[in-house]
């Protein structure tokens, strides 16, 4: 999935992990949690992760 900003382009990778063992956690300083798929519209994400929820939420609810 690509994502146009005015200054920059996003190109995302995406893979389904069906099993996990221990936590979540961010690589940069991200607060990294398990949530449920329909709590994801209660957080706020930057304007290109968007289309990316709108397709989890439509492929996992």
């Amino acid at each position: 999935m690509e994502y146009d900003y005015p200054e920059k382009s996003l190109k995302f990778d995406f893979m389904t992990v069906s099993q996990f063992d221990n936590q979540p956690y961010g690589r940069e300083g991200q607060e990294g949690r398990w949530v449920d798929v329909a709590a994801l519209l209660d957080y706020t994400f930057p304007e290109a992760n968007v289309p990316i929820l709108e397709r989890v939420i439509k492929e996992f609810s």
